[in-house]
């Protein structure tokens, strides 16, 4: 049986140096793979709701890019693959996103080492 960990970045109260701090407490464990979700803001939820009442801030597209960057250094250097980075929605779900770090083609825009509209 193969164990994955599943690291969500940018959660409230969450930073760069949190991640950071995740991600080697992630790779203590040894997993055979890990995912990586940085936290967008979707309609109906508790967090939008904290949003709205400008209790959150999500990461922007940019710095959420440059953590998982320096998080899928960490993990090459330990040998644990990604499999996942960012999260897919199709084209209704897109409609519920209400903020955060989202883009089709996130992992692209980790490994490619910028950001492009």
């Amino acid at each position: 049986m193969k164990v994955g960990i599943q690291l969500m970045q940018g959660l409230p109260g969450a930073d760069a140096a949190e991640a950071l701090a995740s991600a080697r407490r992630a790779i203590a464990l040894a997993p055979d793979f890990v995912r990586l979700y940085p936290t967008v803001v979707l309609e109906g939820t508790a967090l939008a709701q904290l949003y709205r009442d400008g209790r959150y801030r999500p990461w922007t597209l940019e710095a959420a890019a440059q953590v998982c960057r320096e998080l899928a250094a960490l993990f090459a250097a330990a040998g644990i693959p990604i499999i996942k980075l960012g999260l897919e929605f199709s084209s209704d779900e897109r409609e519920g996103i209400l903020a955060g770090p989202y883009h089709p083609r996130f992992r692209e825009l980790v490994f490619q080492n910028k950001i492009a509209s």
